[in-house]
């Protein structure tokens, strides 16, 4: 008889099924807020500060690289101990849930740029715009789950100080990015950032996460 050899993962078993629901509640939450709110009236806060902010298509680099952040920030969190990687998990989870009553009670969109000439950046510009309509916007989630990400590779043991500080550089860089590619305005970052502090703190109590542990940690 052969041996069978269990399949290696690059996380800890019991960070596989919490990060599936947690990464499905994001897909419903984004996405089905907006099919749910596609015929609603879209309030624009946007100001004379935000209409000041230069446009700049090749910022959108950064806002791309984002998603590659999130993927090595995932990694790195779920692998620094259960603690820390279900704590990060329930605040995302929070943080989404509280994001999704502001994407149902109050949509948002905002003003687009026209995009002319030629160009690896304007190229990337007009795909972002073709995929991602303007709205779900306050507040974004690129900013809450950027620094989340943060917050998760600060109390990571397996992380280097080094690292952390680079975490910290782009996530403030995304912020930066979702502002100069006019994906997003200054209110709706604001709210990202406010959304992942709140939640994750919150998730520093045992009692906030006891429920998440209950139905995971088995």
């Amino acid at each position: 008889m052969t041996n069978k050899r269990k399949v290696q993962l690059p996380i800890p078993d019991n960070t596989v099924l919490p990060l599936v629901c947690t990464l499905v509640l994001q897909c419903l939450v984004y996405l089905g807020s907006k099919l749910l709110m596609a015929g609603a009236y879209h309030y624009n806060f946007e100001t004379a500060w935000d209409l000041a902010i230069p446009f700049l298509p090749w910022t959108v680099s950064i806002y791309v690289g984002s998603f590659l952040y999130w993927v090595i920030s995932f990694l790195l969190i779920l692998r620094s101990g259960t603690e820390n990687a279900f704590r990060f998990l329930c605040a995302h989870c929070i943080a989404l849930l509280i994001a999704l009553g502001f994407f149902l009670l109050l949509p948002t969109t905002n003003t687009r740029p026209q995009i002319e000439g030629g160009g690896l950046w304007n190229f990337g510009m007009r795909l972002i715009y073709a995929l991602d309509t303007p709205d779900n916007l306050f507040p974004s989630l690129h900013c809450e789950l950027s620094w989340l990400c943060f917050l998760g590779l600060k109390k990571a043991e397996n992380v280097p100080t080094g690292g952390k500080r680079l975490a910290l550089i782009f996530s403030l860089l995304v912020f930066v990015s979702t502002l100069t590619t006019k994906q997003h305005i200054l209110i709706d970052v604001f709210g990202g950032w406010l959304i992942a502090e709140v939640s994750f703190r919150l998730c520093g109590s045992k009692k906030i996460t006891r429920p998440f542990y209950r139905v995971f940690d088995r």
